[in-house]
C-alpha cells in the first residue's frame, strides 16, 4: 500500500512539473512571438521612413578667445539629435567640417550630420565666434601673424597722412595704432604695429613718426622693453 501511494505521489509530482514546464516554455514562445512582431513592425516602419532626424543644441552661439583650446567633444555633447522612428540619436552625431582658425578672430562654423536606421541624414551648423580679449583702441583689431611686413604712406598733410588701422601681411593681420601730438619739430603722426608672434605672444615691430615736412617719415625697430611698456601702458597682460 505505502509502495502504490509513493508511486501515485511520482506521477502527480511529473504531471505537475511537465505542467509548469510547458506553462513556461508557453510564456517564453508567446514573448518571443511578441518580440518577433514588433521587430516586423519596426522593420516596416523604417523601410517607409522618409524623415530625416533633427539635431539640436543647448550651447548655441558658443565663443572662445584666439589661441585658446576648443573642447570640440563638449560642444559634441551640447548636440542631441531625434528620429521619428528611432527616438534619441544623439550618440550616433559626427562631427564632419569644421573652418574655424583659433589664431585668428571671426565667425565659424562646425557642421554636424547623423543618420537614423533608415540612412535619413539629419545635419546641423554651429556658428562658433573666436575673439581676442586685446583691443587697446575701439577701432582697431588685434589679429594673429606670424611674420609681418607693412606699408604706410604719408603726404606733405599732415591732415592727409595715410595710416590704414588694418594693415594687411602675407600670413593674416596686425594692428597700426595711431597716435598724434608735436614737440620742438612741430605736430606729428604714428603709429605701432602689434601683433601676435607664432607661439601667440602679443609683440611690437616697429614705429612711424611723420612730420608735416617729413615725406618719408621715420622707421625704428623697438626692443622687447618697448613692448612689455605699451603691453602695461594698455593693460594687455
Amino acid at each position: 500500500m505505502y509502495k502504490i501511494f509513493n508511486v501515485g505521489l511520482i506521477i502527480l509530482l511529473g504531471i505537475t512539473m511537465c505542467a509548469c514546464t510547458d506553462t513556461k516554455s508557453n510564456r517564453v514562445d508567446e514573448a518571443l512571438a511578441k518580440k518577433q512582431k514588433e521587430e516586423e513592425k519596426q522593420k516596416k516602419r523604417i523601410k517607409k521612413d522618409k524623415t530625416k532626424p533633427v539635431i539640436t543644441c543647448s550651447d548655441e552661439n558658443p565663443t572662445f578667445e584666439v589661441n585658446k583650446t576648443i573642447d570640440f567633444d563638449r560642444l559634441l555633447l551640447s548636440l542631441k539629435a531625434v528620429d521619428n522612428v528611432d527616438g534619441d540619436i544623439s550618440k550616433k552625431i559626427k562631427q564632419i567640417k569644421s573652418d574655424i582658425v583659433q589664431h585668428q578672430e571671426g565667425d565659424y562654423h562646425i557642421e554636424y550630420s547623423v543618420k537614423d536606421s533608415a540612412g535619413n541624414k539629419g545635419t546641423y551648423s554651429l556658428p562658433v565666434k573666436i575673439i581676442s580679449k586685446y583691443d587697446p583702441m575701439e577701432k582697431n583689431r588685434l589679429n594673429n601673424v606670424s611674420k609681418a611686413f607693412f606699408t604706410v604712406s604719408a603726404s606733405k598733410n599732415l591732415t592727409d597722412l595715410y595710416f590704414p588701422n588694418i594693415i594687411s601681411t602675407e600670413n593674416g593681420n596686425m594692428v597700426l595704432v595711431e597716435y598724434g601730438g608735436d614737440d620742438n619739430r612741430g605736430e606729428y603722426q604714428y603709429g605701432r604695429i602689434v601683433y601676435y608672434s607664432e607661439d601667440g605672444h602679443l609683440e611690437e615691430l616697429s614705429e612711424y613718426v611723420s612730420y608735416p615736412n617729413d615725406f618719408q617719415g621715420q622707421k625704428y625697430e623697438y626692443d622687447e622693453e618697448n613692448v612689455k611698456d605699451f603691453i602695461k601702458y594698455y593693460h594687455l597682460d
